[in-house]
C-alpha cells in the first residue's frame, strides 16, 4: 500500500469517528462540550495528514488513538443513565430494533422446527418447538404494538398447536404455513407494508385449524384456550416506578411473566403469596434496601433458593462485596442493562431456576387498550405496566394517529396524554365523544397538567378518569384500568 493510500484510509477512519462524536455532542442525555472539541480536533488532524510525509507521521499511533476514541464513543452510549429522557432514535425504536434481532433468531429456529413437522420423525416435538418460537414472537410484538406481526404469529401458533389433534400426517397445511412464514418475515422487517397481506392470511390459517374430537375434550388442549400448569416468573423490585417499568420492558423480550414491586416489604409479601423463579432488585431503596431483601430471603427456608440479581446506579467494590456476602447471585450496574448484560445473566440463572405454578391458567379474551403518548419511553412504560393479564396494547403518537387507529379497530379503553402535536388529548376526547361509533369508549387522561380548568374541560367532555403522572403508581393504574373494564 502506498503512503498516500495509507493516509487516505486513515483519514476515512478519522472522518467516521468525527461523525460519532458530532452525534454525541447533540445527544441531550450525554452531551458534553468535550465531544464537540474532540470532533473539531480530529477534523484538524485529518487536514494535517495531507501535509505530512511518512517519516513525519507515526501511523500506528494515530490508528491506536482512533481506536481508543471509538471505544470511548461506544462506552458513552452503553453507559447512558437508566430512566433519562432519550431521543426518538433511542426510545421505543431501540426496543423495536432489539425485538427484530431476537425475532430473526426465532425465525431461524422456526424454519427448522416447521420442516420437522412436515418430515418423518417426532411431529409432536416439532409442533411444540414451532409453537414456542411463535409464542415468543407474538408476545414481543404485542408489547411493542406491532399488530400485524402479533396477529400473524398468533394465528400461526394456533394452527400449529391444532395439528397435535390430527389423526394422520397426510395433507399437512404446508402451503398456508410456508406462505405465512414468508409474510411474517417481511412483517418483522416492515409491519406496515404487509398489513393487507396479513389480513388475508389470518382467515386462511383459521380455516385450516384442526378441531379436536369432542371425546378428547377433557384431555386435549384447544388452541383457543391454552392452559399452562407451570411457568417461570420474574419479580422486579424498585421504588422508582418508571425505572421498574423500564427494567420490566427490557425483560419482556424473554416472553416470561414479570411482576413489579415498589419496595422490599411489598416484594416479600408477593414472594410469600406467589412463587417466583427469579428476583431482580434495586439496591438503594428507602427503609429495607436490596441488601436487606437478599438477607431476608436467604434466612427464609421457603424462599432461600430463589436467585437474586441486584442492580445499582454506581458500581463500587464495597457494594459488590456486600451484595455477594448477603447472598446475591449477581450485581449489575443499571447503565448496562440495555446493552444485553441483564438479559444474558437472567437467561443463565433461569436455566437452573425452578418452574412455578402459573398464576393465570387460561388465556382470556384480550381487552384492547389504546395508549396515546408522544414520548416513546413513557408510552413504553405505560404499555409494560398494563400488559399483565390479557390486555392487548396499541400505541398512538398523538390524537390524529389515535383517531386513525380508532376508525380501523375497536378499543375497550383509551389512555391519553394531553400535550401532543397535531391533536392534543382534550381534542381527542371531544372528538371521540362526538362520534356515535366511539362515544361510549372508556377514556382516561394521564397528564402532568393539574389545573382546575384542565379538569373542568375534561369533565365537561365526560372523561372517565383524570389522572396526574407521578401521582399514580403502577399498581394503582392497573387497578383503575381493571375497575373500568370490569364495569363496562
Amino acid at each position: 500500500m502506498s503512503e498516500n493510500d495509507a493516509n487516505q484510509g486513515l483519514k476515512q477512519e478519522i472522518a467516521e469517528v468525527v461523525s460519532r462524536f458530532a452525534e454525541l455532542a447533540q445527544d441531550s442525555d450525554i452531551a458534553s462540550g468535550g465531544f464537540a472539541t474532540i470532533a473539531e480536533g480530529l477534523e484538524q488532524l485529518s487536514k494535517d495528514l495531507g501535509d505530512r510525509k511518512e517519516n513525519d507521521l507515526d501511523t500506528a499511533r494515530v490508528e491506536l488513538l482512533v481506536t481508543g476514541l471509538e471505544a470511548l464513543a461506544d462506552l458513552m452510549v452503553e453507559t447512558r443513565p437508566v430512566g433519562t429522557t432519550i431521543n426518538k432514535s433511542r426510545g421505543l425504536e431501540q426496543f423495536i430494533e432489539g425485538f427484530k434481532l431476537e425475532a430473526q433468531k426465532r425465525l431461524a429456529g422456526l424454519s427448522i422446527s416447521m420442516m420437522g413437522i412436515f418430515n418423518d420423525g417426532d411431529h409432536q416435538a416439532a409442533i411444540q418447538q414451532s409453537a414456542q418460537h411463535l409464542h415468543a414472537i407474538k408476545g414481543g410484538a404485542a408489547m411493542l404494538g406491532l399488530k400485524p406481526v402479533s396477529s400473524l404469529s398468533g394465528a400461526m401458533e394456533d394452527l400449529i398447536l391444532s395439528l397435535k389433534h390430527r389423526e394422520d400426517d397426510k395433507d399437512w397445511p404446508v402451503k398456508p404455513l410456508l406462505r405465512s412464514f414468508a409474510v411474517l418475515k417481511s412483517a418483522i422487517e416492515d409491519d406496515e407494508f404487509v398489513d393487507a397481506l396479513v389480513e388475508d392470511l389470518l382467515e386462511d390459517l383459521k380455516q385450516h385449524q384442526v378441531i379436536p374430537d369432542q371425546s378428547d375434550r377433557d384431555t386435549a388442549t384447544h388452541p383457543a384456550v391454552i392452559t399452562k400448569q407451570l411457568e417461570q416468573r420474574i419479580l422486579v423490585v424498585d421504588d422508582m416506578e418508571t425505572i421498574a417499568a423500564s427494567i420490566g420492558f427490557v425483560l419482556s423480550e424473554l416472553d416470561i411473566p414479570v411482576d413489579l414491586a415498589h419496595d422490599a416489604p411489598s416484594a416479600l409479601d408477593m414472594l410469600r403469596d406467589n412463587a417466583y423463579s427469579l428476583v431482580v432488585s434495586d439496591v438503594s431503596m428507602p427503609g429495607m434496601d436490596g441488601f436487606d431483601l437478599v438477607r431476608e430471603l436467604r434466612s427464609d427456608e421457603v424462599l432461600k433458593d430463589i436467585p437474586v440479581i441486584l442492580l445499582t446506579q454506581l458500581d463500587t467494590k464495597e457494594g459488590r462485596s456486600e451484595g455477594m456476602i448477603a447472598g446475591a447471585d449477581d450485581y449489575i450496574v443499571k447503565g448496562s442493562i440495555g446493552g444485553g448484560e441483564l438479559i444474558a445473566r437472567v437467561n443463565e440463572l433461569l436455566a437452573d431456576a425452578p418452574y412455578v405454578p402459573a398464576q393465570n391458567d387460561a388465556v382470556d379474551e384480550p381487552r384492547q387498550l389504546l395508549i396515546v403518548e408522544d414520548t416513546e419511553t413513557i408510552a413504553a412504560s405505560i404499555a409494560f405496566v398494563l400488559s399483565e393479564g390479557s390486555n392487548e396494547i396499541t400505541l398512538a403518537h398523538d390524537g390524529q394517529d389515535a383517531l386513525h387507529k380508532l376508525k380501523r379497530k375497536r378499543f375497550d379503553l383509551i389512555i391519553s396524554d394531553v400535550e401532543m402535536p397535531s391533536m392534543n388529548g382534550f381534542e381527542l376526547l371531544e372528538a371521540v365523544r362526538a362520534d356515535n361509533d366511539l362515544k361510549d369508549t372508556l377514556f382516561v387522561i394521564l397528564t402532568s397538567r393539574d389545573k382546575d380548568e384542565d379538569r373542568a374541560r375534561a369533565n365537561a367532555a365526560n372523561v372517565d378518569r383524570y389522572l396526574i403522572k407521578g401521582d399514580v403508581p403502577a399498581e394503582i393504574l392497573r387497578g383503575i384500568v381493571s375497575e373500568l373494564l370490569e364495569g363496562a
